[in-house]
């Protein structure tokens, strides 16, 4: 069973394939740690945020469209996603960072459709 993807509210889980999201976790460092003059190092982790990149299935225009217009509404969007550090579902606001599309060609039912779809987002 897929998980459930919304962005800005909007549940678009059919446009994305049904395994295979992936998180990462980045260590956002401040700037009172190094190394010491004993020679240790100390970490000044000020927060742990999460990336997630979501692969699409291929898309028609139209829905590869809805989906690049709520990404790009603004610099920021809301996800909601399942998140495994947390073992639950997540609502974030998270940056774009990336979204690349290939266009694939015409289907056999006559419509243009995008493959390799891939949204990036790191929460902000």
């Amino acid at each position: 069973m897929a998980k459930t993807i919304k962005l800005n509210n909007v549940d678009f889980t059919e446009m994305f394939t049904k395994h295979g999201y992936s998180v990462s976790y980045t260590s956002v460092q401040g700037n009172q740690g190094g190394l010491m003059k004993d020679g240790s190092y100390m970490e000044d982790e000020l927060a742990t945020k999460a990336s997630v990149s979501l692969p699409c299935l291929p898309l028609n225009e139209e829905q590869i469209s809805s989906l690049l217009s709520v990404v790009y509404a603004s610099p920021y969007v809301q996800l909601y996603y399942y998140d495994p550090r947390f073992g639950g579902y997540r609502d974030i606001i998270a940056r774009r960072n990336k979204a690349e599309q290939k266009h694939k060609g015409f289907g056999a039912d006559g419509r243009e459709y995008w493959t390799g779809t891939v949204l990036t987002l790191q929460e902000r």
